[in-house]
């Protein structure tokens, strides 16, 4: 996929460098063609005035095509070309190392990596997380993860800082991490801004069932970037719940029309009140609500 983005970048810079060059071929042709023609020629003047209107806008353009070509940021999300790096375990260091198997603090971080493959600096890049059941339920307010390597914004439950990303540079993003602590290596702690300031917002099971992901990526130079991907446990990693936790990139269902249909209902039924819960049909003890509904494109 990463491959693929780079391909695609580049045929657009390729397209764009064409087109520019045939915009600059016209204006030769047109200055050709009335070099080429005397003023008894009827389409004399015709030249004469395209030619004064076209050459502005050949060069007024050209500065514009050279910033979009040549001087422009293009960022990308990547996970599987970066996968041996992005997927850790390692020791951690904890007030009671007792409370942890063998007693050896250990925790498994999964990361996204963020690339700017264009030829100027991202500014002020940020990703914001949102996450969901197999149901469709946000699990928890969303919000921004979290630069790897910022613990301290963390430990003070500081928001997530902007990240300047230079061209052809890249930054980790810590999407979640789970540890071999003996209560909780069932569970995993998403590195995001409510994990850490809210404390219900800690702990997520991935024993029973996924958990899904959507990534969204801005910057204030470059256009939102959207990848989605599904966390669970991958039992063809050895060890225990903890260790066995794994992210994939994952092309959600899109409803059917006739399910479009009956969540549309289920919104205008509950719009009396904008807390009134809409039940899912397949678990009576999961609701759904209204402003957790999501489309699907």
């Amino acid at each position: 996929m990463f491959k693929i983005n780079i391909e695609k970048y580049k045929l657009e810079s390729y397209f764009l460098s064409i087109l520019y060059l045939g915009i600059i071929c016209g204006n030769v042709v047109i200055v050709i063609a009335l070099f080429n023609s005397n003023i008894q020629d009827p389409f004399y003047l015709t030249y004469s005035v395209i030619l004064q209107v076209y050459t502005p806008f050949t060069v007024s353009i050209g500065p514009i095509f050279y910033r979009y070509i040549f001087k422009r940021s293009h960022l990308i999300l990547d996970l599987e070309d970066s996968r041996e790096y992005l997927i850790n375990t390692l020791e951690i260091e904890v007030s009671n190392p007792a409370e942890y198997y063998d007693g050896k603090p250990m925790a498994k971080y999964l990361r996204i990596n963020l690339k700017n493959i264009g030829n100027k600096t991202a500014r002020n890049c940020r990703i914001k997380m949102y996450a969901y059941y197999n149901n469709f339920q946000l699990i928890h307010e969303p919000s921004n993860i979290y630069p790897a390597g910022y613990h301290h914004s963390k430990a003070r439950r500081k928001i997530p800082p902007l990240i300047d990303i230079a061209a052809r540079d890249s930054q980790i993003f810590d999407i979640c991490s789970s540890t071999n602590h003996n209560i909780d290596f069932r569970f995993i702690r998403f590195e995001d801004h409510f994990s850490f300031s809210r404390k219900e917002g800690k702990y997520h099971s991935l024993v029973h069932r996924p958990i899904y992901i959507r990534l969204f990526v801005y910057s204030d130079n470059n256009s939102p970037v959207e990848k989605r991907y599904k966390l669970f446990v991958d039992d063809s990693i050895s060890g225990l719940e903890w260790e066995q936790i794994n992210i994939e990139e994952y092309k959600w269902v899109e409803l059917s029309s006739l399910q479009n249909t009956e969540v549309s209902r289920s919104v205008l039924r509950a719009n009396e009140s904008p807390f009134t819960t809409i039940l899912d049909s397949t678990s009576d003890s999961s609701p759904i609500y209204e402003e957790d509904i999501i489309t699907f494109g």
